[in-house]
């Protein structure tokens, strides 16, 4: 069976309003490997970005470092999570490259994201 995962970043744009980023598909097909690549998408150390995971599949979910906690969190579908708070904050993620997985079907996928200054 064929698992398509699409994952949506959304960027704050004033009080409660967001507009999308990014939306990614991956393809599991056409992946050889576990590893996604070392940079699966970027964004600015200041700007406020939101992650969300959407999928048939309810038991498939998200891990990804973020500015709240020490290692990764776990965002499960139909869930959004604010990785990077945006603003100037020292809160906020450093510029660097930050792990993420993504879970399909008991299995794991491994790949990077990058924070530019």
């Amino acid at each position: 069976m064929v698992t398509q995962i699409k994952i949506n970043f959304y960027k704050w744009k004033y009080e409660n309003y967001y507009e999308i980023y990014k939306s990614e598909f991956i393809d599991f097909i056409s992946i050889d490997s576990n590893y996604l690549g070392d940079i699966c998408f970027e964004f600015n150390e200041y700007q406020r970005i939101t992650i969300e995971i959407v999928s048939d599949n309810i038991n498939n979910y998200l891990e990804i470092e973020s500015y709240d906690g020490e290692g990764l969190i776990r965002v499960n579908i139909g869930e959004e999570h604010i990785i990077s708070p945006g603003g100037d904050s020292d809160l906020g993620l450093v510029p660097g490259n930050y792990q993420f997985n993504v879970f399909i079907n008991n299995t794991g996928y491994k790949g990077m994201f990058r924070v530019n200054p």
